[in-house]
């Protein structure tokens, strides 16, 4: 991980559903790792459910 004295990335993850465009969830994460991604879809299905 990045210290506090030198600048880390930032990465937006962000889910959208195809058919509408429509962004569920979005989050800043320090890396692009499976388990960013994970958060970022439970935190989706948490707020918006399953897809029909």
């Amino acid at each position: 991980m990045c210290c506090m004295a030198r600048r880390c990335p930032a990465y937006l993850v962000s889910l959208m559903d195809d058919a509408s465009r429509l962004i569920a969830h979005s989050a800043f994460c320090l890396g692009e790792t499976a388990l960013d991604i994970e958060g970022v879809l439970k935190q989706a299905v948490l707020k918006r459910g399953l897809p029909k």
